[in-house]
């Protein structure tokens, strides 16, 4: 288990962590729910309002760092990326951004990123394509409330 995960858990095919990361000026902090969906996973960024730079500012480095300690089986351009803001006490409203980015094999990292607005139901209808059911305890704010559970179809 890698040593910057703070928080993990495993429901049949999709990880939850909460991990810390690096950007080129600074520590970063987020929560990252990966979903096997065949050969191209989707992983929601969640910004956690902690201290560090945000999810947005630090897209490239959280997927970067995603990519090379949970993913490296995975063809790095098949990966689908969500960036998410939950609902918090100062934002009314979460927020949805599939986030395409290039890859740079000179650093071996993400870079690029482009984001394109989508919604709850959108990132639902992604999950739901890919064979996940929608339950009731993946927390993707990370706060423990039951917002949104995914479990594989069998």
């Amino acid at each position: 288990m890698k040593n910057d995960i703070k928080e993990i858990k495993d429901t049949e095919s999709v990880l939850q962590a909460v991990i810390d990361y690096k950007t080129p000026t600074m520590k970063a902090r987020c929560g990252v729910s990966i979903f096997q969906c065949g050969i191209s996973p989707v992983v929601i960024l969640t910004d956690l309002d902690s201290e560090g730079m945000s999810v947005t500012n630090s897209i490239e480095a959280a997927a970067s760092h995603v990519y090379k300690n949970y993913l490296t089986m995975v063809d790095h351009n098949k990966i689908i990326f969500i960036e998410h803001y939950p609902v918090t006490d100062r934002r009314k409203e979460s927020s949805f951004y599939r986030v395409e980015m290039g890859w740079c094999e000179n650093s071996e990292s993400y870079t690029n990123p482009q984001w394109k607005k989508t919604f709850e139901e959108g990132v639902l209808n992604l999950l739901l394509c890919y064979g996940y059911r929608k339950e009731s305890n993946i927390d993707l704010s990370f706060k423990k409330a039951d917002v949104l559970q995914f479990v594989k179809k069998g």
